[in-house]
């Protein structure tokens, strides 16, 4: 059992490194592929692979929102 602030604490940090994430690799994603110095079909599949992480932790935040709500709205103190 865990209690409900201690949840809410994780699933809140959670939340803020996916929302750091998404704003690294889309901050970041042209210069560090630039730097590789790789070919141009490497460096295309690395800024898809990139994106799609970036994507992925936008979708991990949503999750996350919603759980954080749920947890909230709950009226247990431990899960």
């Amino acid at each position: 059992m865990i209690e409900k602030q201690e949840l809410l604490k994780i699933f809140k940090e959670a939340y803020y490194t996916e929302e750091r994430a998404v704003l690294i690799y889309r901050k970041h994603l042209d210069s560090a592929i630039f730097w590789t110095g790789i070919s141009k079909d490497k460096a295309q599949k690395a800024k898809e692979l990139l994106e799609k992480l970036a994507k992925d932790s936008f979708s991990h935040k949503i999750i996350l929102e919603g759980l954080i709500s749920e947890v909230k709205e709950n009226n247990k103190d431990a899960f």
